[in-house]
C-alpha cells in the first residue's frame, strides 16, 4: 500500500503539467530579459537588494469616500533593462473610473554606503533603469469622493522592458459606502520653508508666493496644514483657507519665526480672527521652543503676559521634553499651565512611568509622578479645561518608539496616529517637512544630539525642480502620514459606533490593542495591520445595519471572500482571525463565533467546526479549504491523507475542505492544486464549500 500512496502522489505532482514558476505575478516569455514582480503592502519598506517576492500576484485595496489610497508593487530584472510600467484607472461594472497616478521610489543610501532604501517618489514619466538581481518600488494611487459609488473597481499594472510586456497583475480596488469628512478631527501643523522652496526651485526673486502657494495646498489635500498659511492674515484672500476645515492649525506669530511679533499687528489679527468662533481656535502662537531652563521658561512667562492684553483667549505652543523642578516647590508642567493652551511633548511621556522595559524614556521621573501624578492624567486636566493635547516628532525618542525615520518601515507614522487616538492627543506638530540639504538625493543621514545617525529628520516632502516639477515631490512617509490621519478618522468613527452601542467597548479596544498597546509596545508586521484595518472599516460599513434589516440569514460582503455553501462557510484561511470573520458580515450585531460553546474572542484565530452565532442562535459551520485533517493549518500531512482517503483506506477526512478546487469531487486534482499551494505557487483555492461524493 505505502508502494501506491508513492504512486499516487508523483501522478498528482504530474498533474501539475510542465515546470512553472512560483514567482508572483503574470510573466509573459522574453527572449532578452525576465523580470519578477510582485506586491506588497505600501507602509513596507524593501532594500534594493532585497529581491524576494511576497508572492503577492495581485493586490486588493480599501478605501472610504473622500480618501486617498495608495499601492505598492515591485519589480526585479534577471539583467540590468531600462523598465517601463503603467497602470490603467481603477473602473467598475457600471464604467464609473477613478483615476490613478503613478510613482516610483528614488533610493538614499545608508551609511555603511551599501544598503539603499526608497523614500522619495518622482512621477512616473519615462522608462528607469534597474540593476539585474535588485528591485525597483512603484507606487501608485487614487482618490475617491464623496459621490464615488460604492463597491469594487479593479485595474491592471502592466511592466514593459523596450516594449514588450514582461510582467502585469491585477489590483482590486473596494471603496465602502461611508465617507471620510474633510475636517479630520486631528490638527496639524507642519512648517515649509519659503526660502527652501524658492531657493530649491532656483527661483530666488520668488514669485509672489505661487510657488508657496502650491506647497501649502498639496500639504492640505493630504489632510496637513503648514505653520505659515499662504497669505498674510489680514490679507482677505486667506479668509477661504480659514474657512477650510483642513486647516486646523496656524501659527499667528512669535519669536519662534519673527512673524507678527508688533502688538499693533497682533491686535488687529485678534480683531479679525475674534470674530469668528473656528477662525479663533485654529490660531496659535510660538515663541518658546523646548524649554528646558529657567531662563526659557521665564521667557515663555513674559510672552503670556504680553499676549493676555493684545490678545484675550490666546493659545499658545512650546514644545517640550523634560519636566524640571523650579526650585520653590513647583515643577516645569505646573509654571507652564498658566501659560499653555496647547500641550505638546514628544510621544514619550506616555510611557508607563514604572516599566522597565528597554529603552523606556521617562519625561518625569518617579518622585514627580508620585507627587503631581502622570503626564497622562495631568494634561487630561488641562484638556478638561478648554486645553488641547499634541504631540510632537523629531529625531527621538528612538526604538522602540514609533519614529519617522527614513530607514524604518512606513508603517510607523501610521501606528503613530493611532497612539495619538489611543492617548487623546488630538494633534500633530512637526518643526518641518523642507530641511533640505544638498546631498539628500543620496543620502539622509543626520547624527543627533546623542550622537545616533538618524534619516530624513526634517525632510516628509522634497523639491519637484530635480525631476521638472513646479511643485513638491512626495514620500513614502508622508503617504503614510495621511493614511495615519484618515485612520485616526476611522478610529474616531468606531468610537461613535462604541457611544451608539453598535460596536461593544470591548471590540474596539481589542483592535486597538492590534496595532498599538501602548507607546513602546506596538505592531510592526504590516500583514497584522492591514488585517485590522481592513476589518476596523468593515464594521464601520456595516454600521446600524442589523440581522432583521439584512437579507437572508448570513449575509457576507462581496469582495470579503467568504462563501456560503449549505451549513458551511469558506474562505477562512489558516490565520484567519474572528475580527476578519465578524467585520466581513454586512450584520455585525449580534454575531459571534463559537467554539465547544465557548464565545471566542476577536483576536482569536479561528478552527475548522467553530460556528459563526448569529443572535437567533442560527450557526454556520467554518471550514478551511486544505486543512482537511482539522489543524487549521495546509501542508504535506493534508496531502498524506487525502491521498489514502483516495486510495480508499479507512480515514476521516474533512471532505468539504479537501475539495479545493470546488467542483463537489475530493479526487487528484485536489491533491496537485494543494500541492502547488504548499510550494508557493501562487494558487487559489475555491473558496466556495460543497458537500463532496
Amino acid at each position: 500500500m505505502k508502494k501506491k500512496i508513492t504512486s499516487l502522489l508523483l501522478s498528482a505532482l504530474l498533474l501539475s503539467g510542465s515546470v512553472m514558476s512560483p514567482v508572483a505575478g503574470t510573466a509573459v516569455e522574453s527572449s532578452d530579459v525576465s523580470v519578477s514582480m510582485w506586491f506588497d503592502h505600501v507602509s513596507k519598506k524593501t532594500k534594493q537588494a532585497d529581491t524576494k517576492s511576497t508572492s503577492m500576484s495581485s493586490y486588493h485595496m480599501y478605501m472610504a469616500k473622500n480618501e486617498i489610497e495608495g499601492c505598492q508593487f515591485l519589480v526585479s530584472p534577471s539583467a540590468t533593462a531600462m523598465i517601463d510600467a503603467e497602470v490603467t484607472d481603477f473602473v467598475n461594472a457600471d464604467g464609473d473610473v477613478l483615476e490613478c497616478e503613478l510613482f516610483y521610489g528614488h533610493y538614499f543610501v545608508l551609511k555603511d554606503y551599501k544598503t539603499r532604501m526608497p523614500d522619495a517618489l518622482p512621477p512616473m514619466t519615462d522608462p528607469i533603469e534597474v540593476k539585474g538581481g535588485t528591485s525597483q518600488n512603484f507606487y501608485f494611487k487614487t482618490k475617491t469622493t464623496p459621490d464615488t459609488k460604492a463597491g469594487d473597481y479593479t485595474a491592471t499594472v502592466t511592466v514593459t522592458v523596450d516594449g514588450k510586456e514582461v510582467n502585469s497583475g491585477t489590483v482590486t480596488l473596494t471603496v465602502w459606502d461611508f465617507t471620510l469628512s474633510e475636517d479630520t478631527g486631528f490638527d496639524t501643523a507642519i512648517d515649509i520653508s519659503q526660502f527652501g522652496i524658492y531657493s530649491s526651485h532656483n527661483m530666488p526673486e520668488g514669485d509672489g508666493g505661487e510657488l508657496y502657494k502650491i506647497y501649502y495646498d498639496f500639504m492640505l489635500e493630504n489632510r496637513i496644514a503648514s505653520y505659515t498659511l499662504p497669505y498674510d492674515i489680514l490679507d482677505e484672500r486667506v479668509d477661504e483657507y480659514l474657512d477650510n476645515p483642513r486647516v486646523t492649525a496656524f501659527m499667528i506669530g512669535g519669536d519662534y519665526n519673527g512673524n507678527n511679533t508688533d502688538p499693533e499687528k497682533i491686535k488687529a489679527i485678534y480683531e479679525k480672527l475674534s470674530k469668528n468662533p473656528e477662525w479663533f481656535d485654529k490660531g496659535f502662537f510660538y515663541y518658546v521652543d523646548e524649554p528646558c531652563e529657567m531662563g526659557k521658561l521665564n521667557q515663555l512667562k513674559a510672552a503670556g503676559e504680553k499676549l493676555e492684553t493684545l490678545y484675550p483667549g490666546y493659545q499658545m505652543i512650546s514644545p517640550f521634553f523634560m519636566n524640571i523642578n523650579i526650585g520653590d516647590g513647583r515643577d516645569q508642567f505646573e509654571f507652564m499651565a498658566d501659560y499653555l493652551r496647547i500641550w505638546c511633548t514628544k510621544v514619550n511621556a506616555w510611557t508607563d512611568p514604572y516599566t522597565d522595559q528597554p529603552g523606556a524614556v521617562h519625561m518625569m521621573n518617579q518622585s514627580q509622578v508620585a507627587k503631581y501624578g502622570d503626564y497622562a492624567s495631568r494634561v487630561q486636566k488641562e484638556v478638561e479645561g478648554g486645553d488641547k493635547n499634541w504631540v510632537y516628532y523629531c529625531w527621538e525618542p528612538v526604538e522602540p518608539y514609533t519614529m519617522f525615520d527614513a530607514s524604518h518601515d512606513a508603517i510607523e507614522e501610521r501606528v503613530a496616529m493611532w497612539q495619538a487616538m489611543d492617548n487623546d492627543v488630538t494633534g500633530l506638530l512637526y518643526f518641518t517637512a523642507t530641511e533640505w540639504t544638498a546631498q539628500m538625493w543620496r543620502s539622509l543621514d543626520k547624527v543627533n544630539a546623542g550622537g545616533q545617525t538618524v534619516y530624513g529628520d526634517g525632510i516628509l516632502i522634497y523639491p519637484g525642480y530635480r525631476y521638472g516639477v513646479h511643485g513638491p515631490i512626495s514620500s513614502m512617509r508622508f503617504e503614510s502620514l495621511r493614511d495615519g490621519i484618515e485612520d485616526y478618522m476611522y478610529l474616531a468613527m468606531a468610537k461613535e459606533l462604541v457611544a451608539q452601542d453598535l460596536m461593544t467597548q470591548k471590540m474596539y479596544d481589542e483592535i486597538m490593542d492590534m496595532v498599538t498597546v501602548d507607546v513602546m509596545n506596538w505592531s510592526s508586521d504590516s500583514d497584522v495591520f492591514y488585517t485590522v484595518r481592513v476589518a476596523l472599516g468593515n464594521l464601520i460599513d456595516s454600521q446600524g445595519k442589523t440581522n432583521s434589516n439584512i437579507p437572508g440569514d448570513f449575509h457576507f460582503k462581496e469582495s470579503s471572500g467568504f462563501v456560503i455553501g449549505g451549513e458551511f462557510l469558506g474562505g477562512a484561511v489558516p490565520g484567519t482571525t474572528v475580527l476578519t470573520v465578524i467585520s466581513s458580515m454586512k450584520n455585525i450585531n449580534g454575531v459571534d463565533v463559537v467554539r465547544d460553546g465557548e464565545v471566542l474572542g476577536i483576536t482569536d484565530t479561528v478552527k475548522p467546526g467553530d460556528k459563526v452565532r448569529l443572535m437567533n442562535e442560527e450557526t454556520i459551520t467554518l471550514i478551511i479549504k486544505g486543512s482537511v485533517n482539522g489543524d487549521a493549518k495546509i501542508n504535506l500531512a493534508d496531502a498524506a491523507v487525502m491521498l489514502k482517503k483516495i486510495a480508499k483506506w479507512d480515514v476521516t477526512i474533512d471532505m468539504v475542505a479537501a475539495d479545493v478546487t470546488g467542483d463537489g469531487k475530493v479526487n487528484l486534482g485536489d491533491v496537485s492544486l494543494l500541492l502547488k499551494k504548499i510550494a508557493g505557487w501562487g494558487v487559489e483555492f475555491d473558496p466556495t464549500p460543497v458537500v463532496s461524493k
